[in-house]
């Protein structure tokens, strides 16, 4: 059926509307830190909780981009020359993670194919052993041996 649109009014019971709180907080901290990261955007977010608790997000930090967003927009030289660095650690970071992925999923691949040759090792060592069984009990039989 999927989701359904709600009502939006405030939520009058005070330990739902803050644990409803809570939990959009979350939710909207990690859409500006998704923001920030797929699109390179400077981002804050002040929030204030109903009991009065300032929250705040800031990538790269709250105070840079209030303090550029209070200039005018402007940017110092030194934060442009940070943000080349971070952009550079980022990128590195991402082809390292991509990297790491890849390996990952490589020796997913061998460990299957690994338990598909270990199972037709073993059936294969079962039936070879059952074959020097017989072939011990058969020589056994033949050599005048008896079953206890």
């Amino acid at each position: 059926m999927g989701r359904q649109k709600i009502e939006i009014k405030k939520i009058e019971n005070e330990d739902a509307r803050l644990v409803s709180f809570s939990k959009r907080r979350t939710g909207l901290f990690n859409k500006a830190s998704c923001l920030s990261t797929l699109c390179g955007a400077d981002v804050a977010v002040v929030v204030f909780s109903p009991a009065g608790t300032p929250y705040s997000f800031g990538s790269p930090r709250v105070d840079q981009v209030l303090t550029r967003f209070l200039s005018g927009g402007k940017e110092p030289v030194e934060p442009a020359i940070m943000r080349q660095n971070h952009v550079a650690a980022v990128q590195e970071l991402s082809r390292q993670c991509m990297e790491l992925e890849s390996r990952v999923e490589a020796f997913q691949t061998k460990r299957r194919n690994w338990r598909s040759v270990s199972g037709r090792l073993h059936r294969f060592e079962m039936s070879r052993t059952e074959w020097v069984w017989r072939s011990c009990r058969g020589s056994w039989t033949r050599c005048g041996g008896s079953r206890r």
